[in-house]
């Protein structure tokens, strides 16, 4: 890209940066969590997202999905008779909470959040229906090849990808009494991030969401020793899987869901009509990205299959140009800019980008990075997953 084309672009975006994406003030009392303003340009509703950041021990795996299903459970009818909208998200950093409703009853929004955030209860019955929930959800992926494939590839490169939603051992110990003690060492009030999208008024915003999270001190690490792994779901075969998953460093990387979406537009230029099918997955961990390439076909196809998937990064590292990237790029930063016109919207896109980076600028170094990209920048990424050596795997 050249300069003037990126300094053009760049000022484009540069309005719309200011009024969606950057924070306007940033407080955080002593004991009390976080507070980060952003531009309220919507004066009818508001947004508040609540980040609680954690990374689970060794007998702790899947205590977070379990939390956040208890959570939905507990404030989603609630929610939703109030006319407001919930919901908690399990992230590769912990655990998000969103609520958004109008701004002339905040004190629902309030509510739903403080309800969300306390202690999980350790009635049997209510755990047990939460546990069988996420473990549907895990057996899901193991039932299909499609999932058990992008699984398999995942845990190989990143060990904790197996985690994030627990495993069919890790669940059973998840006790009620287990959760709680989680919950206490990781939802401590000054440990919480709090983004808010509102005109009500600062004083208002701190009086009304004072006694979100656990008062004190965060508790104890219980350290409970790993549990025993159970078998997984038999997955379903009729065709042969193919995949190959490559590891790319730092959690927010614009080059990465460039390259994603021009590999998965080769791969629907050159596979249809082929009788095969292929897939491309990028997920995001706590500190890195795995992009996966992935493909299915009956006997007959199954070498031609494999070679696409093998030859398609190749492909595109050497045909890519400034004009694809160009178009890849401006789409991805349009369809954030475009979420974050609405309060809700808006926490969230800021809200993931500051969990994954850290800085309160990272939504939008994360735009600016989009329009700075040329084909050399996304070619030398897909040169250097190349370079190193990728997962592969098969089932059939």
């Amino acid at each position: 890209m050249t300069s003037t084309l990126a300094f053009a672009l760049l000022a484009q975006f540069a309005g719309q940066l200011q009024t969606a994406v950057v924070p306007d003030s940033v407080v955080h009392p002593p004991g009390s969590p976080e507070y980060i303003f952003l531009p309220s340009v919507d004066a009818t509703l508001s947004a508040v997202r609540v980040s609680v950041l954690f990374e689970e021990g060794p007998g702790e795996q899947g205590a977070g999905a379990l939390l956040r299903e208890l959570a939905e459970r507990r404030v989603g009818a609630m929610a939703r008779a109030s006319g407001i909208e919930f919901a908690a998200s399990r992230t590769p950093w912990g655990l998000s909470y969103t609520v958004v409703g109008p701004t002339s009853d905040f004190e629902r929004i309030a509510e739903a959040l403080r309800s969300a955030l306390r202690a999980p209860t350790v009635d049997r019955i209510q755990v047990d229906r939460a546990r069988r929930q996420v473990s549907a959800d895990i057996e899901g992926e193991y039932e299909t090849a499609l999932g058990s494939l992008s699984r398999l590839l995942r845990t190989r490169l990143i060990r904790t990808e197996a985690t994030l939603s627990g495993t069919p051992g890790s669940l059973v110990a998840l006790e009620g009494s287990v959760l709680q003690a989680f919950w206490a060492r990781t939802h401590a009030r000054a440990s919480l991030r709090v983004l808010i999208a509102s005109p009500t008024p600062p004083e208002l915003l701190f009086a009304t969401l004072r006694e979100l999270g656990k008062a004190g001190d965060p508790g104890p690490n219980i350290g409970l020793a790993p549990p025993a792994e159970l078998p997984p779901a038999t997955t379903q075969v009729l065709r042969s899987w193919w995949g190959r998953a490559f590891s790319i460093s730092g959690a927010d990387d614009p080059r990465a869901e460039v390259l994603a979406l021009l590999i998965s537009e080769q791969l629907e230029a050159t596979t249809d009509g082929f009788g095969y099918e292929t897939w491309v997955e990028l997920r995001q961990s706590r500190s890195q990205m795995v992009l996966v390439v992935m493909g299915a076909a009956y006997a007959d196809r199954a070498v031609e299959m494999k070679r696409r998937v093998q030859t398609v990064m190749g492909d595109v590292a050497g045909s890519i140009q400034d004009s694809d990237v160009i178009r890849v790029a401006r789409k991805l930063a349009r369809t954030g800019l475009e979420g974050a016109r609405t309060p809700g919207g808006r926490v969230e896109f800021v809200g993931r980008h500051l969990d994954a980076v850290g800085t309160l600028d990272a939504a939008s170094a994360y735009v600016i990075g989009l329009h700075s990209l040329d084909a050399a920048a996304v070619a030398e990424l897909a040169r250097e997953l190349m370079a190193a050596d990728p997962v592969e795997m098969e089932i059939r």
